[in-house]
């Protein structure tokens, strides 16, 4: 071949190698906006299925998905990340204007959410006055039946005679006659924490009940650690800290999303769900029927077919991080006397073992009367 053609085969082989490169180049633009959409794609799933209760189930075992439950059933990835980026935006607006108000505005709000007015305020006296001994004690001019005082010793003893550490709490919301046990002594909460701090977020923000009820209900129901902690992240601890001011409890107490606190602290703090219940908020009577049968509640398990029942319990047995507990809590609407009783445990997990100390605790209580 002669060098013209040479020279003319080389262009050739040039321009095809040439065309080539492009379509190469072309394709992997192309690939990579295909990669990048299916990020996008990836990362919109992720997000909805940890949030989307019917995606993930709850660690919690008695949890059955059903269709439609959850916020974020229905709704698409920007409504989703629309709405975290609203809240974050607004929340902070929210504290710096209930802030700036005038005192007695703040005060007439606090009041009106919490439905502090309606109840006497002896009660969280009553609850600072019990005994902190690891004596079964009376109070509020109420002495123990010797049967009254044996069931509650007995039910004592089947927790403490395996080793482990129990207090509890009863007093007559009507009376304030009440019986106590080593309130003082501090416990893991667990999610027994999540009754207080649903409560306190619909009295603190009552606006947001409506959008976020379904994690307010999961949290508290079905003791859901997805929702809580996504509530816990959103709207941070503040209404938690005025539920604490409220009744008389360390807000260093409850920094964390599982804080430890004592018998009667967390007594005190569902004194105050109790008068948010039976409060004037718009949204208490939707928000108190969360506590309804609640999941894995031992007070609820044994007067829940004599009594209306609102209670949350609280329950791990965690050995890498050493974190035990087993706890109920709650208000008993017994018949015209509503009672509220808190039970703490550093027992593993088994909110059952409870179960005698919940039955011997309701005996006393028909003895008040």
């Amino acid at each position: 071949m002669g060098s013209t053609g040479k020279h003319i085969r080389a262009l050739t082989d040039w321009g095809l190698l040439k065309n080539q490169v492009e379509h190469l180049s072309a394709l992997l633009r192309v690939s990579g906006v295909l990669i990048g959409l299916f990020a996008v794609v990836l990362a919109g799933v992720f997000i909805l299925s940890t949030h989307n209760n019917s995606l993930i189930p709850f660690k919690n075992p008695g949890y059955v998905a059903k269709p439609g439950d959850g916020a974020g059933s229905g709704v698409s990835i920007e409504d989703v990340n629309n709405r975290i980026v609203q809240l974050r935006e607004t929340l902070p607006m929210v504290a710096a204007e209930e802030n700036d108000t005038e005192a007695d505005e703040n005060d007439t709000e606090a009041d009106e959410n919490s439905g502090e007015t309606n109840q006497p305020v002896s009660i969280v006296d009553v609850l600072n006055s019990a005994d902190s001994s690891r004596s079964i004690a009376a109070l509020g001019g109420f002495s123990l039946s010797k049967n009254g005082l044996l069931e509650l010793q007995i039910a004592v003893d089947v927790i403490e005679s395996q080793g482990y550490d129990v207090g509890f709490i009863m007093v007559d919301i009507t009376t304030g006659k009440c019986i106590s046990y080593n309130v003082d002594e501090v416990f893991y909460s667990a999610s027994a924490i999540k009754g207080p701090y649903v409560a306190s977020l619909a009295a603190y923000l009552p606006s947001y009940v409506e959008m976020w009820q379904f994690e307010m209900e999961y949290a508290v129901r079905y003791s859901s650690n997805d929702d809580y902690d996504w509530l816990r992240e959103v709207f941070g601890t503040e209404p938690l800290y005025r539920w604490c001011s409220y009744v008389d409890v360390q807000t260093n107490r409850i920094e964390e999303f599982y804080p430890f606190l004592t018998t009667r602290e967390l007594a005190k703090l569902w004194f105050q769900n109790y008068q948010y219940f039976t409060g004037d908020d718009p949204n208490s009577a939707l928000i108190q029927s969360f506590f309804d049968s609640s999941f894995n509640s031992v007070i609820y398990e044994c007067l829940g077919s004599s009594y209306s029942v609102n209670s949350k319990a609280g329950w791990i047995n965690d050995d890498e991080d050493w974190l035990y507990a087993a706890n109920d809590a709650g208000i008993v609407w017994a018949n015209g006397r509503p009672y509220l009783v808190v039970i703490m445990s550093d027992y593993p997990e088994d909110v059952w073992v409870l179960e005698s100390l919940v039955w011997a605790i309701d005996g006393v209580h028909n003895e008040m009367f």
